[in-house]
Order: C-alpha cells, then structure tokens, then sequence
C-alpha cells in the first residue's frame, strides 16, 4: 500500500477481527506535504533566529523561480546550451515515480530569437546577483539545513510516537483433548501483533518510554476460536553523573542554534562583500567603457594627424620621418583601440558570470552611472582651482624665483566629506563593533569553552538510574487461541529497578577530548585575534586608499585640462610650423593617459568608500540584494 496517498483508509489485518484506522497526518502525508512542513519549520527557524540575532525578520527564500532571468535570457537570445537544466531546474525533465511537490516545468518558452540587449544599472546589477547567483544561493542553502538541523536537534526532545502492525499466517501441529483421548491435529492460524509506544526525553537528561502492545490469535480451523491478550511496558532511565545535567544533555541543540545564528551573521558579511564584488567589477567595467571612449577619440585623432602630416609632407613643410612616426602612432593607436574592446569583452563576461548570467546573453551597462561618477569631481576640485590649471604659470618679475627643494609642500588634504572625513579610532571602533563575522569568532570562543565543560563532564564516573515495569502480554503461539482473553492487569506486573555505576579506570579517550577542547579554545581565541587584527589592518587600508584616491581625483583632473590646452596648444604651433608633429603625438598621448587616470582614480575612490562600508560593517544589504550606504548621518537609501 501506498501510505503517502492512503488519506481516510483502514488497513485491515483479514480474518483478525480488528483494523487500524490511520488518521490524515499519520504516515499519510504526500510528498508535496512533507515538502511544505520542512519549508515551515525551517522557515520559522529562520525568522525566529533572525528576530534574536538582528532584532528584525528579513524576507528569505530557497526555491528557485520557475521564471528567473537567466531562463529568459536563455530562451529569448536562443543562446546555445548543453541539457535543459542550464537553463533552469524546473525545465528538467522529472523521471518516472517523480515526487509531487517539486519540480514543477514552466509552461513559458519563447518561440521566437529575441535581439534585445540587456541594460542594466549598478543597482540592477545588485539584484540579479542576489537573485541568480549560484554562489549567493549556495549561502542561503546552507542557512536552510541550519535550520533543518536544529529542527531535528530539538526533535530529540519531543514525544517521539512509534507504531506497528503485523501478521503472520502459521500452520502447525497440536494436541488436543478430545473426551479424554489426545488427538494430534494440524491447525492453521493467524497471528497478529499491534503496538503503539511513546517515549520523552527531557533536558536534565531523563528518558521515559513507555507501549501497549495488542496480540491476536486466531485459528482458521475448527471452531476458528480467537484470543486477545494486552500488554504495557514502560521505562525510566536516567545518567546522575557522566552524560548528566542540563549543560550535557542540551548541547547539541545549544550548537545547532548558535551554528544557525553564526551562518546567518556569516551571510550578513558575504552580502556585503558579494555586493562590493557586484560594484567593484561593474565599476571596473565603467572605466574599460571609459577607456574605449578614450582609446576610439585618440585613434580618430591619430587619423587625422596622420592625414594632416601628408598633406605638410606634400607641400615640403614636413619629412617622411615625420609621416612616418604619425602612422606609426595611428597603428598603435588602432592596436590600443582594439585592445580596450578586447578587455571588455572578457570583463563583461567574467561580470556576467559573478551574476548567474550565461557570458553569452546580450548585456550593457547604463551610462549614467559613469555621469554621476563624473559629477563627483566637484567634490574635490574647486572650479576656480580647475580654470587656473587651464593657464599658463607665470612668475612675478618683481620676486625671484625660490628653488622648490626648499618650499614647504603641500599637505594632503581630507576633503570630500562623508567616509574620508572620519577618524581611524572611529572607524576601527565601528568595525568591531559591527563586522558579523567577528561576532561568529567571539561566539566561537564561548563555544570552544563549553565543549571544555562537556569534556569534564566525561571525566566523571557514570551512574544510571533505570526503573522499568511490564504488565500483561503473553505469548503467541497458536495453541493460545483458545485461552481466555487477557487485559491489562497490574496487579501482575512485574516491576524492577537498576543503579549502575561505571567507575573511571579507563578514561584515556575521554582524557584526550578534554586535552583537545583546551586546544581548540586556544586556537578559537587566536582566530578571534586574527580577525580582529585583520579588520584593523583592512580598515587602515581603505581609509589610506581614500585618501590617495581623492589626492589622485584632484591631481588628474588638473591634468586633464593641462593635456587638453597642450593639445590644443601644440595643434595650433604646428600650423604655424613652430611645433614638430612628435610634439603633437606626445601631446595626445599624455590626454589619453590623463584621462584614464582620472577615471581609474573616480572608480578607485568609489571602490575604496565601498570597501570600508563593507569592512566596518555599515554597509546593509537587503534581500533584494540592494545596499543601504553609511553617511555621516546614518544610514541612508543608494539612489
């Protein structure tokens, strides 16, 4: 029989007299509801966990969309693909006695190539990752058999109900008495047994149990006489010593949870550092766009200076060496172009891959992310301070001219506001304070301590108390069937009682374990001082890297504009034949050059503002994915 579908049936034991009605619930669930009671549990683990880790619920999932964007993507772009589970789990095809909860196939599937590109901005990008990335949902799987286990941890603390139904059909010989002359006869019977038990184990460490058990004998011969017979057994045990108390008994379930809170403080940290990883490459990405821009300008321009330098050529104003030089600088121009778009080629792939994208499907990024990058110049460079880059130094003719070796420099200058404007107690302070994962270390600690006591525990003599009482019953054998009935009686029960003691002679295993659990508090505290002193180090880092990048901000901007006046400077003097085109190259050059550095030092300042948010552990992520950043005010919505 199926059990899993059996809903309102009796199972009947034929010729017995007697059936067992299994209620919905009862070794009848479907697939689909056990599917639904592990998700319950787990889930409400989870909530419960998150409540009393960070004092809110968060939304959570572990079941993947029928329709996801990869699936989309996969179907619309027709990319090519080995089986259907690289397109989605749900497009697999279920095999046969396939359960009937999961898998459920979409109906969806395009039936023509869509050509459309992707566009996608860096808050898009946050979301997708946190909705398709394999390495993001491996995380939150983890999370869900956390919880699953500390269901079953707790179970072992449950009334645990035991049931069972059996018969068997004998044929045996037997002497009956017939009128005072013994006859030898073969008689056929059927013998049955039915038993439902129960036991409890509670936190001090005592274990009671106890079952009834229902016999039935009945002959298929003859007069086809019957007997019943009821029993109980019920049992106490409990370990005074070793393997007692609360701290002993309870520590599996103790560790389950803290293992469930740690993986959750644990995934807190990877969505921060995931959602680093997101911006770091789609930033990166920005600036190889960037420097494709810049790379295609400057081969135009080579172009053009080539043509230029024929035509001064031809009217005798400049050499062939000249010419020469001029294509040879628009081949390398040509060979930086092509290069650029080879690097985004193979950036956007490694980008689509961080995803759950296929490197195949059709992406961009949006443009206006590098606009508000650009933007954020004018937090650095004062306008003023820009146009008077743009000119020509002059010195005063009525002061002489100072040697610079001698002329105090400029200092660097924390300008900006917001993160390169705290303090490095502040911030380091902070860290500690917030990083999750440092939490997981100290809690680390505390647990290395309790395997300590547990160790200790199991240095102690053992001592058990068991207590156990059976009443009734009797046994089957088919000549019984025509015995009388028997019911529970007590009066003919038999009861007993047992204290054993196990005196510590050999203790070598359990005098190891104790050696190593003060081992491994020693090594949790120093991975707890690893870490502590890691995020000091980081912290210093990405505050020393803002600085530089917001240095580097001012630095480069200013020579963008001196670049950009050079080549416009040396443009004009080589059409007045005051310039050589070497002097026009070298110019372009160095505004290719100028321009990629004050694009790489934006991306590096955002990147290191970023990176300490993640580091102090300030930087939220929602489950969505999408990041919450730290300003000098608090928390506040990325836009």
């Amino acid at each position: 029989m199926n059990l899993r579908a059996c809903g309102h049936h009796k199972v009947v034991m034929v010729g017995l007299g007697i059936a067992v009605t299994l209620a919905p619930g009862i070794g009848c669930k479907s697939d689909s509801s056990y599917h639904k009671d592990a998700d319950k549990v787990a889930m409400e683990a989870i909530h419960a966990k998150q409540k009393e880790t960070f004092g809110k619920e968060e939304a959570f999932t572990v079941e993947t969309p029928a329709q996801t964007l990869r699936r989309r993507l996969m179907l619309d772009q027709k990319l090519v693909h080995s089986t259907d589970a690289s397109v989605n789990v749900h497009d697999v095809k279920p095999l046969k006695d396939w359960p009937e909860g999961p898998g459920t196939r979409p109906s969806t599937r395009p039936t023509t190539q869509s050509t459309t590109t992707l566009r996608i901005s860096i808050l898009d990008a946050l979301q997708i990752g946190a909705a398709n990335s394999r390495q993001y949902q491996d995380q939150k799987d983890q999370i869900f058999i956390d919880a699953l286990n500390v269901d079953l941890a707790w179970n072992d603390f449950r009334p645990i109900f035991s049931g069972q139904v059996g018969g068997t059909v004998v044929n045996s010989s037997a002497t009956i008495n017939n009128n005072g002359v013994n006859e030898t006869r073969n008689e056929t019977g059927v013998i049955g047994s039915s038993k439902l038990g129960v036991s409890q184990r509670f936190a001090n460490g005592m274990t009671l149990a106890g079952a009834m058990t229902v016999d039935v004998v009945k002959l298929l011969t003859g007069g086809q006489e019957t007997s019943r017979a009821v029993g109980y057994d019920a049992s106490i045990s409990a370990e005074l010593l070793k393997g007692g108390g609360e701290y002993v008994v309870m520590e599996p379930v103790i560790q389950a949870e803290r293992t469930l809170a740690y993986d959750l403080l644990n995934f807190q940290q990877y969505k921060r550092t995931f959602a680093v990883s997101v911006g770091q490459q789609y930033l990166n990405l920005l600036s190889q766009y960037d420097q494709i821009k810049n790379a295609d300008a400057a081969y135009r321009r080579a172009i053009s200076s080539t043509r230029r330098a024929r035509r001064q050529a031809d009217a005798g104003r400049l050499t062939q060496i000249d010419v020469d030089r001029s294509v040879q600088q628009e081949l390398t121009s040509r060979s930086r172009w092509i290069q650029a778009q080879s690097t985004l080629g193979k950036r956007l792939d490694t980008f689509k891959i961080l995803l759950g994208l296929p490197p195949d499907a059709e992406i961009s990024l949006d443009p206006a992310d590098m606009k508000k990058l650009m933007d954020a110049i004018d937090r650095f460079v004062e306008p003023e301070a820009a146009a008077v880059a743009t000119t020509e130094p002059t010195v005063p003719t009525t002061q002489p001219v100072t040697d610079a070796m001698t002329e105090p420099l400029a200092p660097v200058v924390r300008k900006g506001g917001g993160l390169i404007d705290m303090h490095e107690d502040q911030a380091v302070a902070m860290a500690l304070k917030n990083r999750p994962d440092l939490q997981v270390r100290i809690g680390n600690v505390f647990d290395a301590q309790r395997k300590v006591r547990v160790a200790a525990n199991a240095l102690q003599a053992g001592l058990t108390l068991t207590g156990r009482t059976v009443g009734g019953g009797r046994e089957n054998a088919i000549g019984s069937a025509r015995s009388a009935d028997i019911g529970i009686r007590t009066d003919t029960a038999i009861y007993s009682g047992n204290l054993l003691l196990d005196l510590p002679l050999d203790r070598v295993a359990e005098r190891n374990a104790y050696r190593i659990s003060l081992l491994n508090l020693d090594g949790a505290a120093r991975d707890q001082q690893q870490l502590e002193d890691q995020i000091k180090a980081d912290v210093r880092a990405d505050l020393a890297d803002l600085l530089l990048a917001s240095e580097q901000i001012r630095i480069q901007s200013k020579s963008v504009a001196v670049a950009q006046k050079r080549v416009d400077s040396t443009n004009l003097f080589l059409d007045a034949g005051r310039a050589q085109i070497r002097d026009v190259l070298d110019a372009q050059d160095s505004l290719v050059q100028a321009q990629n550095d004050l694009t790489t030092a934006l991306i590096s300042y955002r990147l290191a503002e970023l990176s300490l948010q993640r580091d102090m552990g300030v930087l939220e992520v929602n489950s969505d994915g999408l990041w919450r950043e730290y300003a000098a005010s608090g928390l506040q919505e990325q836009k």
